[in-house]
């Protein structure tokens, strides 16, 4: 036996379902003879020439009354909305972040968005280690910047993770090339 496929199987449901309405609205019944259709109303009812074997009533339609509605009572007043909430002050900058701020950010206005971009690089630990590639609060390229450490004497291993060193350095290399360095965190 062969398997029937998707469309032969909806075909099959659909003839069905036609057969099963047909029957429900009592056509079948009268399938020998002439249905005449009394004056379209909304009670209207299918009427063979004869009495049929299988006669079925039609459903009376009656329309349902439509609700009223009230307007809810205006006596009470509304009451007024709550006053906006007064932001609090921002936290004050512990000694860490006031390092970071004083290697030039300030002077530029600088100070939060260089603080989310540290935050952004090395988490709350301003004193990031040396990773393979970089150092310290900015996470500096070491394969990049060990110059510019070299050139205020000090070495990008040990200094490197100083946060106000390190601070120096991100300063010098924004001041030359923006936030572009700090593709991800420059953009918050």
């Amino acid at each position: 036996m062969r398997e029937e496929t998707t469309w032969e199987g909806v075909i099959r449901w659909l003839v069905a379902t036609l057969l099963l309405l047909l029957a429900l609205t009592g056509v079948l019944a009268c399938q020998d003879e002439e249905i005449t259709p009394s004056t379209p109303t909304p009670t209207t009812e299918l009427q063979c020439p004869g009495w049929c074997d299988n006669p079925t009533p039609s459903p009376t339609l009656t329309p349902e009354p439509t609700p009223t509605l009230t307007p809810a009572p205006t006596d009470t007043p509304t009451p007024a909305p709550p006053p906006p909430p007064t932001l609090a002050p921002p936290p004050p900058l512990s000694d860490v972040e006031a390092l970071i701020c004083s290697a030039g950010w300030d002077s530029v206005g600088l100070c939060e968005k260089a603080l989310r971009v540290a935050q952004c690089e090395s988490g709350p630990d301003y004193y990031a280690p040396v990773s393979y590639y970089h150092v310290g609060t900015f996470q500096i390229a070491l394969a990049y910047h060990a110059g510019r450490f070299a050139a205020h004497g000090w070495d990008i291993y040990t200094d490197g993770i100083d946060p106000y060193k390190n601070s120096v350095i991100a300063f010098e290399i924004w001041s030359e090339q923006g936030w572009e360095p700090w593709p991800y965190c420059g953009w918050r």
